[in-house]
């Protein structure tokens, strides 16, 4: 009989409580504490905006994998080649016979495009790229357009198309073609992921759109596992035991993932589309890309099912031991502090991941100001009234006046070390003002985009991130510093003025939460390219200024209701687990 050892070189673990570890993916171990065996899976996959294509395609031809991918032809007779970095686009050499869809497959920098067809016809040609230019080399038996393959430019299949429905599949070994097996049953626009000896092709036209699924063992074509959706033009990658199916006819944003054995359901695209390409290099469905598609667009997504995390998700945390509303917040979820709040206080109080206590109050009461740092080496920056420069660096026993600000201000944004800190924005007016910290003195830097306050601050000094704030049409603008100068990226989706953010999170991985117009519970995730709004607040808040904690784990406590509030919650990102129930 074969054990758990014998499969995983390992017993089973005995543990008390479950490991927050992604290094626990796939392993087996029982909770002695609740009497179950546990397993880390993988949790939901989703896609991202990618780099722009510089010229829309419809119906191109992709090979390569998601950080280093082509996408080449298109239309009825485009030659324009590009290669994809995993960031953006560079144009590259164009093809001999310029044409849409044929069929894209292998590396960036050693692909095919087999057949297709131009304004007039359908074509045999097949083109081979060397990562530079193309050279015509051995063409198909048959002329053929909506045709799809796979593998790489020494074994390759060609498999069904136009013109009609046919059954026709062709297997290449690097000089010619030659017809092997045909499908069951003939189709086109369908696609085709794996290699010369495990193939899987989904989809299609028969003519009418089509679930069904065949596999190819090298030989011969057999019935498959059928999408839970007819499709056809879609763009897809993976092998015949893990694939996408993304998008296609007519404009579909759905997306399909399959594990070998069935088709589930999986995130939505941004764009719907069809006659898009995928790139048809990768080794899986975990990660991937879809560009192009019809009508003629440039977008780029990118697919990532890598994550072991399960969704965020608010929890209660323990209260303040005074509401208050408009302080300072300082450190991470299990080690913060929260100083000053309105009108002008000089409270401080101390959570330990469980419980507030009020420790040593600063020296100058005040609301509105910012705060940065850890629970024993922090600072707070600005605030009123009046409106200050002053700057108290604490030490987790006491407070102390160092360097202040060059300019006095309120509702600023600061983020950072005791040695290494930014603060920008505030009022009154609004500013656009940038400052540096060094541990020392302040230094003017680069200025903000656009003047603003009262904004989600957060991030090091080398990569922040200001999100939001007053004026109104500031409520959605986010900017991001990279220890030089600041850059406007992607919006927020909701207007937030006064909202909470993850003060030790980065210009690449965030969270903001709350704000006015009140009522708002709602919370952003920003990933470095755009926002998601993930599981909500359970409080509606606003005036929380910037609180404590990452993208992973984040707090956030007081703020206006109204009235100023003691509640406060914990955000956490955990290990996607799941127990084991047979």
């Amino acid at each position: 009989m074969t054990t758990y050892k014998a499969i995983h070189g390992k017993l089973v673990q005995s543990l008390a409580s479950d490991p927050d570890s992604a290094a626990y993916e796939g392993q087996v171990w029982y909770n002695s504490t609740s009497g179950d065996f546990k397993i880390i899976q993988k949790a939901a996959g989703a896609w991202s905006t990618g780099g722009a294509l510089n010229t829309a395609k419809a119906k191109p031809g992709g090979a390569g994998i998601q950080t280093a991918a082509a996408a080449y032809g298109g239309g009825n007779s485009e030659a324009e080649t590009e290669v994809y970095n995993g960031s953006a686009w560079t144009e590259s050499g164009d093809l001999n016979t310029g044409r849409g869809d044929g069929a894209g497959l292998g590396l960036s920098t050693a692909a095919l495009f087999v057949g297709g067809e131009t304004s007039t016809a359908y074509v045999a040609i097949n083109e081979s790229y060397d990562g530079s230019s193309w050279t015509e080399t051995g063409d198909l038996n048959a002329a053929r357009g909506a045709l799809t393959g796979c593998g790489i430019t020494t074994a390759a299949l060609a498999v069904a198309g136009s013109p009609g429905f046919t059954q026709v599949t062709e297997s290449f070994d690097g000089s010619s073609w030659t017809e092997i097996g045909d499908l069951v049953q003939g189709k086109n626009g369908g696609d085709c992921v794996g290699t010369t000896s495990a193939a899987l092709y989904f989809g299609g036209n028969t003519p009418d759109a089509t679930a069904n699924s065949e596999e190819f063992n090298g030989t011969a074509w057999a019935e498959g596992n059928n999408l839970n959706r007819a499709t056809a033009n879609a763009g897809a990658f993976g092998i015949q035991t893990s694939a996408m199916c993304a998008g296609g006819h007519p404009n579909s944003v759905n997306c399909e993932q399959y594990d070998g054995t069935s088709w589930t359901e999986v995130g939505n695209l941004a764009t719907g589309r069809d006659g898009q390409t995928g790139n048809n290099n990768s080794t899986n469905a975990t990660l991937g890309l879809i560009t192009g598609g019809s009508p003629a667009v440039t977008n780029t997504e990118e697919w990532d099912f890598t994550s072991t995390l399960a969704a965020g998700v608010w929890a209660t945390g323990g209260n303040l031991v005074a509401a208050k509303q408009q302080g300072m917040g300082i450190g991470t979820q299990t080690a913060a502090l929260i100083a000053g709040g309105n009108p002008a206080l000089a409270t401080n109080e101390s959570y330990d991941g469980s419980s507030w206590s009020e420790i040593a109050n600063i020296n100058t009461g005040r609301r509105d100001g910012s705060g940065f740092g850890t629970q024993t080496a922090g600072s707070i920056v600005g605030g009123q009234s009046p409106t200050v420069a002053i700057q108290e660096a604490w030490d987790g026993s006491s407070w102390t006046e160092v360097g202040d600000l060059s300019t006095a201000r309120h509702l600023l944004g600061a983020s950072g070390t005791q040695t290494a800190a930014i603060a920008a924005g505030g009022e009154a007016p609004y500013k656009d003002l940038s400052e540096e910290f060094n541990g020392t003195a302040w230094t003017e830097g680069d200025n903000l985009p656009l003047a603003k306050s009262n904004g989600g601050f957060l991030g090091p000094q080398t990569a922040a991130l200001f999100a939001g704030g007053n004026p109104g049409p500031a409520g959605q603008t986010n900017a991001s510093y990279d220890g030089s100068s600041w850059t406007e990226l992607a919006d927020l989706n909701s207007t937030r003025v006064g909202c909470g953010a993850s003060l030790s999170g980065t210009n690449t991985s965030a969270i903001v939460f709350g704000g006015q117009p009140l009522p708002n519970i709602k919370t952003e995730e920003w990933d470095g390219s755009s926002w998601t709004e993930v599981n909500d607040l359970s409080t509606s808040r606003d005036f929380q200024e910037q609180n404590a904690g990452s993208a992973l784990a984040a707090l956030a406590a007081g703020g206006l209701v109204p009235p100023a509030s003691n509640a406060t919650e914990e955000w956490t990102v955990a290990q996607n687990i799941k127990t084991i129930t047979d």
